[in-house]
This record gives C-alpha cells, sequence and structure tokens, in this order.
C-alpha cells in the first residue's frame, strides 16, 4: 500500500511503453532544447471563478511521451480536471493514459499526469499544448504553478527510446481576489470495525451535508506519519458514498475522507480521522491440498467417484471453537457430508454437526471443544469434506473439465478462544481453493428402427435394429416399447440382446386395429451415452396402395401384353386354317 509515489509513477510510466518500444527503430536525440511551461488563462482570478492552466511545450523533436508534476496552493485553488483540447500534441493518435492524481506530499499538493503514445505512429515536433488543468478560484491569495524539481525526476519529456529530451521548466502563478462568499459544508465519515485482521476489509462509509451531483469525488487518505497519501477516491450517489478496504499491512492506520466543494456554491470539508487497528495474524484457514486436479490420469463419467478435501489451522493458539461456511458451484459440486477425522484438533473431546444447501450451493460446519480447560495450540485439521462432481464447464484435454473455486464465508466463519475471543485467521487462496476436475466424456451413440408402416390385422410384424457405431452395444440390452397415442405412457413389449454386430429383431403380433407407437432404446454404458428411435406402425384390415402411385403405365403395359396376346391367337387360327385347305 505504502509505495512511494515516485517508484508508481515511474511504473506506470514503464507500463504503458513496454509494449510499443520494441517496435520503433532508433534515432538520436535532439541536441536543441525544448520549452515546458505552465501559462495560466488569467489572472488575476476572482473567487469563486474558473479557469485553466495550458501545460505547453516549444521546440521538441520526436515527442513521444510525457509527465508533469505541477505543484499547486491547495488553499487558493480548487484542482476541478484535465482535459486535452482540440489540436493538442498527440490529438488524433492512439495514447496511454495515466492518472491525473491529486496527491499531497512534503512538497505540497500537485497534480500528477503521464500520456504516452501507442504503436507505430508519428511522434510530435514542434510547438504545442500537452494538456490543460481546470482550477476554480476558492479564497485570495496566490499560487505558483511550479513543475517538480530535478527535471527528468518527476517531470520531464521522452522520446520513444525513453530517453529523455532535454527541456527549460518556465513555471506560472495567478493571483486569485475577492472573498469566498461559498457556503461551508461538512462530510463525515464512519467505519464498521475499529480492528481487523491482514486480508479483512473494513467499509468506510459516509455523506456530504449539502446536496451535490453524482459522481462526486470524494478522497480517502491516510496518514503516513509525515503526510496525508491518497488512499483512494470513490465518488458519491445521493450525496453519500462508500469504500471497501483491505488492509496489507499491519499497524494502526488514520484515515479520513474529504471533498473539494465546487467553483460557485460550497467550500471543500474534510472529516474528522478514524483510527483502524490491523492485527497480522499468523494463522491460516486452509482447504487441502489447496490447488487440486482431480481424475486427469483415470477419468471417469459424471457425477464422479466422491472425493475429501480438508480443512486445516495452523498456527492458532487457544482454539475452542470455530464454525465455517463453504460456498461452492452446486452447477459444478455435489457436497455429500462432513466428518471429523479421529487426529482432528480437538480429539474425541468435541461436539459437531453440520448443514449442506446443494441448491443454492454451501456447506456449514460447527464444531466445539468440550475439554474441560484451554483450546488447540498448533496445526492441524478441522474437518474433512466430501464432495462429488456432476457437471463439467467445458473441454481441456478432450475431457470433459470444470474449474471451480470453493470460498469461505467471512460473514459466517469465525474462530472462538477459550474466554469467547476471536482470533484472527488468515485464509489462503482468497479464503479457499481452487478445484480443477476432470471427467471423461461419454461418446454419442445411435439406435435404428425399421419395420413396414403398414401391416394386416393379423399378421406378424418384425422390427430389426442395430446400435451404432457397429461394434458399440454389443451384447446389451434393447428394449421395446409402444403405446396407442403419440407421446402417451409406453409399456415395454420385450427385451431383445444385441448381437456381435450390435443388430437386434423383434416380433410383433397386429391383433388389432390401430395406429401404434413403437421405440427402441438402450441405455449406454460406461463410455457411451444411450439413445432410442422411433417408429409408426397402421394395423389395417386391407394394405392399401401407397398414396400418390401413377398406375397409367401399368395399364398400358398390360393393354399391350393383352393386345399382342390376340394377335397372336388370331395368327394362329388363321394359319391352321390355311394349312387345311393346302392339305
Amino acid at each position: 500500500m505504502k509505495f512511494p509515489v515516485q517508484t508508481l509513477a515511474k511504473g506506470m510510466l514503464l507500463m504503458i511503453l513496454i509494449s510499443t518500444i520494441l517496435s520503433f527503430r532508433a534515432i538520436p536525440v535532439s541536441a536543441s532544447t525544448a520549452q515546458l511551461s505552465a501559462i495560466p488563462s488569467t489572472s488575476p482570478v476572482t473567487v469563486p471563478n474558473q479557469f485553466y492552466v495550458d501545460i505547453n511545450v516549444t521546440g521538441v523533436t520526436d515527442l513521444f511521451s510525457w509527465q508533469i508534476k505541477l505543484y499547486y496552493n491547495p488553499t487558493a485553488l480548487l484542482w476541478t480536471n484535465v482535459t486535452f483540447p482540440p489540436g493538442y500534441v498527440f490529438y488524433g493518435k492512439p495514447v496511454s493514459i495515466g492518472g491525473p492524481n491529486n496527491e499531497t506530499d512534503s512538497d505540497g499538493t500537485f497534480i500528477l499526469l503521464t500520456v504516452a503514445l501507442q504503436g507505430d505512429v508519428a511522434r510530435f515536433n514542434g510547438d504545442g499544448i500537452l494538456c490543460r488543468i481546470y482550477f476554480g478560484a476558492q479564497a485570495a491569495g496566490t499560487s505558483a504553478l511550479n513543475f517538480s524539481r530535478p527535471y527528468d525526476d518527476w517531470t520531464y519529456l521522452q522520446n520513444y527510446d525513453l530517453i529523455t529530451i532535454l527541456a527549460e521548466l518556465v513555471d506560472g502563478s495567478v493571483t486569485t481576489q475577492g472573498a469566498d462568499t461559498r457556503a461551508p459544508t461538512e462530510i463525515s465519515i464512519y467505519v464498521d470495525k475499529s480492528s481487523l485482521v491482514t486480508g479483512d476489509s473494513v467499509n468506510i462509509s459516509g455523506a456530504i451535508n449539502v446536496t451535490v451531483p453524482n459522481d462526486t469525488p470524494v478522497y480517502i487518505e491516510y496518514w503516513t506519519g509525515i503526510t496525508w497519501h491518497s488512499l483512494a477516491t470513490t465518488n458519491t450517489t445521493n450525496n453519500s458514498y462508500e469504500y471497501i478496504w483491505m488492509p496489507s499491512e499491519g499497524g494502526t492506520q488514520k484515515i479520513r475522507a474529504k471533498w473539494g466543494g465546487d467553483a460557485v456554491y460550497y467550500k471543500p470539508a474534510t472529516s474528522e480521522e478514524k483510527i483502524i487497528t490491523v492485527i497480522v495474524s499468523e494463522a491460516w484457514l486452509k482447504i487441502q491440498p489447496n490447488i487440486k486436479v482431480l481424475f486427469k490420469d483415470n477419468p471417469k463419467p459424471l457425477p464422479t467417484a466422491p472425493f475429501n478435501l480438508n480443512v486445516t489451522i495452523e498456527n492458532v493458539t487457544d482454539l475452542y471453537r470455530w464454525k465455517f461456511k463453504l460456498n461452492f458451484d452446486p452447477v459444478i459440486l455435489e457436497a455429500l457430508n462432513a466428518t471429523i477425522p479421529t487426529d482432528n484438533v480437538f480429539g474425541a473431546d468435541h461436539e459437531f454437526d453440520y448443514l449442506i444447501d446443494n441448491v443454492q450451493g454451501s456447506i456449514q460446519v460447527n464444531a466445539n471443544s468440550t475439554a474441560p480447560t484451554g483450546g488447540f495450540n498448533g496445526t492441524g485439521i478441522l474437518c474433512q469434506v466430501t464432495f462429488r462432481s456432476i457437471g463439467y464447464s467445458g473441454l481441456k484435454d478432450d475431457l470433459s473439465y470444470a474449474e471451480t473455486l470453493l470460498r469461505f464465508d467471512r460473514t459466517a466463519t469465525n474462530l472462538k478462544n477459550s474466554t469467547d475471543t476471536t482470533i484472527y485467521v488468515n485464509y489462503e487462496e482468497e479464503y479457499g481453493c481452487w478445484l480443477g476436475i476432470y471427467s471423461a466424456r461419454k461418446a454419442v451413440s445411435g439406435i435404428t428402427l425399421e419395420a413396414p408402416a403398414e401391416v394386416k390385422i393379423g399378421s406378424v410384424v418384425n422390427f430389426t435394429g442395430q446400435v451404432t457405431p457397429t461394434g458399440v452395444g454389443t451384447h446389451v440390452n434393447v428394449t421395446l416399447r409402444n403405446s396407442t397415442s403419440s407421446g402417451g405412457a409406453q409399456q415395454v413389449l420385450a427385451v431383445s440382446e444385441t448381437d456381435n454386430e450390435s443388430r437386434f429383431t423383434f416380433s410383433w403380433n397386429a391383433d388389432t386395429l390401430g395406429t401404434y407407437y413403437f421405440n427402441a432404446s438402450w441405455a449406454g454404458d460406461e463410455v457411451n451415452d444411450g439413445a432410442s428411435a422411433a417408429k409408426t406402425v397402421h394395423v389395417v384390415e386391407e394394405i392399401t396402395p401407397e398414396a400418390g402411385t401413377d398406375y397409367t403405365l401399368y395399364i398400358v403395359i398390360g393393354a399391350v401384353v393383352v393386345a399382342v396376346v390376340v394377335a397372336i391367337v388370331v395368327y394362329l387360327k388363321k394359319f391352321r386354317h390355311t394349312r387345311g385347305k393346302l392339305d
């Protein structure tokens, strides 16, 4: 949390630039000296009017990035905004922007801003404006507008090689006049806890006592022992603000909140100070193993076999009772039970219960020692929780895969000592642990069912079919069902075992007129999903020709055949008659 502002600024610029510098070719740095200046739009300025300060550069060559740190008098001036007016030095080009940050250090209050070009674009040469900083006059006085020194420490111009471009710094100043007629205001601050352990969070909230626009900035600061530094900037909603802070260092922290007022109606205000004690706990609540990849070497279909996770405590002192609530994704995991092994921290002297909610995805476990005196000291196991995987979120290595977080619910998890005092703990892996769960995907299978669409009453109907692909589902049972209405309840007619080619047959007596709906199915196995197929059969008194058949050709052929036969008969008769005369 307490990194030097200079380190943060340099690191921020490095991150902005490091992705772009590799694509540029090197060129020499100009030997001429540029000029960097702060020019106010007007002076003097009457309270509570606004004005702006242009940050200008002249005589620059190959400008790729820049940073300014500009000090001002916060008693006389209220900083409000930073803009990049049309035509500024990087106008129309892709840029990365760091800030602006409004900070205070041992030298005073300042604006810090970093801008860098992105990609292979032309750099800037000549004279231009870097940015425009807006202020409001809030009290009579004078404010210097000074760049930080030495040059190239906080304030600098750079080319694409991150080599500093020589520049002269020209400071500015502004005079403010007139009485501040703005109304005084107040800002409150509240914290929901005055002490917490590292890794825990504290809610910081409050309100401004006048009506302000939504998204009005509120600045939360902490005391370094020398000066106030920015902790966070949050915004108002209905005049109120809120910020959740998770300290990373132990010790006593002093914080406050402030807002800057506005340029016309309201003066700025600073809240009272709040003291927060941050305790560095040596106790750790963990799920072991912390990162667990399950079933990758021997994947099984879902749901998987049960697996156990141990909830452990490390470096605890005088542990007498504990409870935790563990949240999980109920689409991926199902909690089965919780047990306390014989080597748990309380041994045989304990009371224990648990509650599972597989709809919402949680398991809550509670235990307390029944020993007459003292609690547990050291490291040990609290309990063992059993899960199984019932779903997956994607594919990985051609297997079904689910990555999910088991997370301790901080509001329902606590440890107490023998005097019923809370024991502060740290939580592994952001309150819980990650599980990577592999399981085998079942292969897709199919099944066919063949039979005549229409049969005569009293006949035997032969059904044939096959489980596909061939070789899947050999010597397995296929069940034939039927019903007398589409979508109606079906009854089992027969079960047939497939042969070596996954084929099957059924016979059925068509004894009653009507329409029958048949379904053949197999249940699948460890590596194949099941499948089903449907067939509709009509039992009729007489089989009718298929609708739409054209018999014209058959009639013509029949007529031709008859004509040929008649012609042959007539010829034979004439032949015999002629032969008789000759004889």
